[in-house]
């Protein structure tokens, strides 16, 4: 305080808060007055220095604001309401999934290239899309385009979600899955900007995708379209095959294996990482994820992510790729 280092002075100020809630949870107790007082005693501090009116003391004091409101579902009062923590999978665990998942790795646990392909491809979809496994589900053969932008000099490419009952798609198309998939909302058909990693992954996968007369895009050995359980035994098979380091990395989270959703998770945590180019969580990039997540208005899915976003202090990664998604969950861990 005395140095006026305000970086720091957010991160003591996050990780005490996170610690008084789960102090209050599992004590019993009620802690809310020693929240209280340890802004009141900063302020004092600092008006004594003369710096309460400080541009970066004010900006600490609306992220304190913002990350209370990622609480809001807490309490300081030892009453016990917490939903279910989110939180991102261990970059450990994220590096050895991208080695057993490559098509050409010697770990790879899938027998046949074709199959490995569109394993490979899901495991992308998940991670650096951050979709649903049904909204994955009901993705075409079509859904992802790409096309060269003249202005920008480069390759752009995205993924179209959308449902059933769209104008685009055949009136006579029924899915045969048992309960049929459909988006979870209308909010949810949405334009998603994919990676070039990603894209080549997919045009791969098309090579060796089984024929069919399904229009969708992951389809089982039988060229029937893939199944929910499908997709969470494929990730049973690969969690079977992670390292003693990376097991121990998901035990200390409570986690026996990794499950699809578990990537949307990590992939919302590296979302807001991006959004937040100077470490600083604001209302415009809530916003941002809410749509890129296809969350209504009345979602608290948004502020929970702000949550687990504030328990790991973050820096800026720009890139989908193997190497900028681990090194940013690293970033992650260290700076926690």
């Amino acid at each position: 305080m005395m140095s006026l280092d305000f970086p720091k002075i957010r991160i003591c100020l996050n990780s005490h808060l996170q610690k008084l809630n789960n102090d209050a949870t599992r004590r019993k107790v009620d802690l809310t007055k020693r929240w209280a007082w340890c802004i009141t005693f900063l302020e004092y501090v600092l008006e004594d220095l003369g710096k309460i009116e400080d541009d970066r003391w004010l900006e600490i004091k609306r992220q304190v604001r913002l990350l209370q409101t990622a609480y809001s579902n807490f309490s300081f009062d030892g009453r016990d309401k917490q939903p279910a923590p989110l939180r991102s999978l261990p970059s450990i665990v994220v590096s050895d999934l991208y080695e057993i998942f490559n098509p050409g790795s010697a770990r790879n646990p899938f027998r046949c290239g074709r199959t490995r392909s569109r394993n490979y491809l899901i495991f992308l979809t998940l991670l650096q899309t951050g979709i649903r496994r049904s909204e994955m589900l009901l993705l075409y053969v079509n859904s992802i385009n790409a096309e060269f932008d003249d202005s920008a000099g480069r390759l752009i490419s995205w993924m179209v979600l959308s449902d059933l009952d769209d104008d685009e798609n055949p009136k006579s198309l029924i899915d045969p899955r048992s309960p049929p998939l459909s988006l979870k909302n209308p909010i949810a058909r949405r334009i998603l900007p994919i990676s070039e990693e990603l894209l080549e992954a997919y045009e791969e996968y098309l090579e060796a995708r089984p024929v069919s007369n399904w229009p969708f895009l992951f389809l089982s050995q039988r060229g029937r379209p893939l199944s929910v359980r499908q997709v969470n035994e494929i990730f049973q098979m690969a969690s079977g095959e992670l390292r003693a380091d990376a097991v121990r990395a998901l035990h200390r989270q409570g986690k026996a294996n990794v499950q699809p959703h578990d990537l949307r998770h990590t992939c919302a945590v590296r979302r807001l990482v991006g959004y937040c180019p100077n470490g600083n969580l604001d209302a415009k990039a809530i916003e941002r994820l809410r749509v890129f997540f296809g969350w209504n208005e009345k979602s608290v899915m948004p502020m929970r992510y702000a949550r687990a976003y504030f328990e790991t202090e973050s820096d800026t990664v720009r890139q989908d790729n193997y190497d900028n998604y681990v090194a940013a969950i690293r970033t992650l861990e260290h700076l926690a």
